[in-house]
């Protein structure tokens, strides 16, 4: 389980990236995590938890978190 920020989201094409609290390289957001998620959007500065998926850097099992986490 990581936490990061939402570095920018492009809805039309439905790619965006994550900039993990812990450092490192930018992880990539795809629209299908965040339907799957049923986050409805996300947005530019939103903080939220998620899982790496294995074998690509892009985020699955995307959660919203909260300013107290």
């Amino acid at each position: 389980m990581q936490f990061g920020t939402v570095k920018s989201y492009d809805h039309l094409s439905g790619t965006g990236w994550i900039q993990p609290d812990s450092g490192g390289r930018d992880i990539m957001v795809k629209q299908s995590a965040v339907r799957i998620a049923r986050l409805g959007q996300i947005c530019e500065g939103q903080t939220l938890g998620f899982n790496v998926s294995v074998g690509t850097p892009s985020a699955i099992n995307l959660w919203a978190t909260w300013s107290n986490r």
